[in-house]
């Protein structure tokens, strides 16, 4: 089901100039589905998202981590494309109340 691969960084902070730094990327194992939806940002605005990023993960990844799409996933080489924003973020538990994926919205 998961059979498309993703690359997320964690935010570790801003440069001098004010731009953002991420750490090293992890890989993770996805499903992108295109749909749009409304959804809550961090900020509790309404937005829509265009995308959904389903992480075969429990981590807790935050809105503003980077996001990394293969070219053959999106169709395109555009930067907006390869590295959508993450607009909000889920976890969801399995019957055990462990934690069992991920999932991104995405811009």
């Amino acid at each position: 089901m998961m059979r498309q691969t993703a690359q997320i960084a964690a935010r570790t902070g801003q440069d001098s100039f004010g731009v953002p730094t991420y750490g090293s990327d992890v890989t993770y194992r996805c499903r992108l589905v295109g749909k749009r939806r409304q959804v809550l940002n961090a900020a509790g605005q309404q937005v829509v998202s265009m995308q959904t990023l389903y992480l075969l993960s429990a981590d807790n990844i935050l809105p503003s981590a980077r996001v990394t799409l293969t070219t053959g996933d999106v169709g395109s080489t555009e930067s907006w494309s390869i590295n959508p924003q993450i607009l909000a973020t889920g976890r969801y538990p399995d019957e055990r109340a462990g934690f069992h994926h991920t999932v991104l919205f995405l811009s």
